[in-house]
């Protein structure tokens, strides 16, 4: 019996760590580039020089060369330069940058201090496509009065309804996720809200709708 007692004692404590390690890691909220963008304080594209690891007292901090800013909304007088911070570890949204590496990064300014989480806007610049790069470029700026609502695609009836032409729905499988996030800009029209009707978010719909029509067949 009193072996029995132990080994619950020792699995409910177990189960207690797991409970506060799950508690503790990083977890963030699908959202779209152009939501990422709207809400950083300075969005630019870096090149990833030195790192310089943190530790409990101190974040991580990544010494780069910034190669273009699109938008930095405080002002003059606060400059994204050679630092980028982020948290120590994963568990608090840390980021993991490759050296030499070129990125598009965008954050928060704290305490004066430029700061990128996994939860923000980190993309290796590489893989980017040409409506994202224009969208950096100017368009996602004049999209940030709408808002990009994550959606289940079973669901995106009701949700549309409901928006009062203040929402994009970025849907979920089976729904043209993949076009929406590569290629979707939401913009506001005469009849509010909606996804701008790119030549590239056209064509990858259209595929789209191909590939679920010879699914179903």
């Amino acid at each position: 019996m009193r072996w029995l007692l132990i080994c619950i004692h020792i699995l409910l404590v177990a189960l207690l760590l797991l409970s506060v390690k799950e508690a503790e890691a990083c977890s963030c909220v699908p959202a779209h580039l152009q939501t990422k963008y709207c809400l950083s304080d300075f969005v630019a594209v870096i090149k990833v020089k030195e790192v310089k690891r943190g530790n409990d007292t101190s974040p991580t901090l990544y010494m780069v060369k910034v190669k273009r800013v699109f938008k930095n909304s405080q002002g003059t007088n606060l400059v994204l330069e050679d630092e980028i911070y982020t948290p120590v570890s994963s568990a608090a949204c840390g980021v993991y940058l490759e050296l030499n590496k070129n990125y598009v990064v965008g954050g928060r300014w704290e305490f004066g201090r430029p700061f990128i989480s996994l939860c923000g806007l980190v993309m290796p610049w590489e893989t980017t496509t040409k409506r994202q790069r224009k969208g950096l470029r100017q368009l996602y700026k004049m999209g940030c009065q709408c808002q990009i609502a994550y959606t289940s695609f079973n669901r995106k009836g009701s949700v549309l309804e409901k928006s009062n032409g203040k929402k994009c729905l970025w849907e979920s499988e089976p729904g043209p996720l993949i076009c929406q996030e590569q290629h979707g800009v939401c913009l506001k029209g005469l009849d509010g809200c909606s996804w701008f009707p790119s030549a590239s978010y056209k064509t990858c719909i259209k595929e789209h709708k191909l590939n679920r029509e010879q699914r179903r067949s």
